[in-house]
């Protein structure tokens, strides 16, 4: 019998052992979208041109999901860490870009305050993505 969850269940790609090509899995087990992960190794918003994108997106299309969300996984403390701060803000900037290119309607990003928020913010909203802030 075949598993159907419903339309706004959303599976990660870790669930897969963050291995694209085992996403048809995900499919099998009754998933339709996914969550992407942007801190994976070769797979960040600022390793990969218009045509990876491209191929990222068909390649998970072929395995039968629909990119739904982009988290980026990485620490709330980078965003006010003088050392890490210009890092942290430019690859949530970078993130929201990339969702926007997947078609990915949703970006996960970690709570962020002050300037850097509302740059994000109005970032998100230009590009046409909603944000969703992991606590």
């Amino acid at each position: 019998m075949e598993k159907s969850f419903p339309s706004g269940f959303v599976v990660e790609e870790s669930a897969v052992g963050g291995q694209l090509t085992r996403l048809g899995l995900a499919h099998q087990a009754g998933f339709q979208n996914l969550a992407l992960d942007a801190t994976v190794a070769g797979r960040r918003p600022r390793e990969l041109d218009e045509g990876a994108r491209s191929d990222l997106r068909r390649t998970v299309s072929h395995q039968g999901l629909t990119i739904l969300a982009i988290s980026l996984r990485i620490p709330q403390e980078h965003f006010v860490r003088e050392d890490t701060m210009d890092r942290a803000s430019m690859a949530a900037l970078q993130t929201i870009g990339f969702a926007e290119s997947l078609r990915a309607n949703f970006v996960v990003l970690p709570a962020i305050a002050g300037e850097t928020a509302e740059v994000v913010f109005q970032e998100a909203e230009r590009r046409g993505r909603r944000l969703l802030i992991d606590s």
